[in-house]
């Protein structure tokens, strides 16, 4: 379903004869490209976007930056908008869920091992402790008419999609 949206929106995009005006067109073709995680011919768009995530600005251009009124006859109207920001990702790991004796058991051998699933939480960060597994990312989620296209994860720094929910 997301994918028939998203292709609708594309199509309807690329039929209209809006040209970007402020942003470089690498930029905004980041709008297009992002949310079906760079296909091929978006390899601008996929430079553009990591260069703007290790200058340390916004994934995204601002959409009003990429549009100038034009003919848009015959294409209906599209809402499309972005959240980004930062994603806390825990790894999955193993843990000892009973100890026959209890925690000072003298039998020191666990009798039920489970396995915690790996958890991305968007908008908490890692604590720094030592002994913290959490990796921290950076996330762009874009939206077509309120659905969410996928969110994409990425490498703070780099800008590399390593991940889409």
């Amino acid at each position: 379903m997301k994918k028939k949206i998203l292709l609708a929106a594309m199509t309807a995009l690329s039929m209209t004869s809006i040209q970007p005006a402020i942003a470089g067109s690498a930029d905004c073709a980041i709008w297009l490209c992002l949310p079906a995680g760079f296909p091929s011919g978006c390899g601008d768009a996929k430079s553009a976007f990591k260069n703007r995530i290790k200058k340390l600005k916004p994934p995204l251009p601002a959409l009003s930056s990429c549009l100038v009124s034009g003919d848009v006859s015959g294409v209906p109207e599209t809402n499309v908008s972005a959240t980004n920001g930062k994603i806390a990702y825990y790894p999955p790991y193993r843990y000892c869920a009973h100890m026959p004796g209890g925690a000072n058991g003298s039998s020191g051998n666990c009798s039920e091992w489970r396995t915690e699933p790996e958890k991305w939480l968007k908008g908490q960060t890692c604590s720094g402790q030592r002994d913290d597994p959490c990796q921290l990312y950076g996330y762009v989620d874009v939206k077509i008419d309120g659905i969410s296209t996928g969110t994409q994860i990425y490498k703070l720094g780099t800008g590399d999609i390593i991940k889409v929910l």
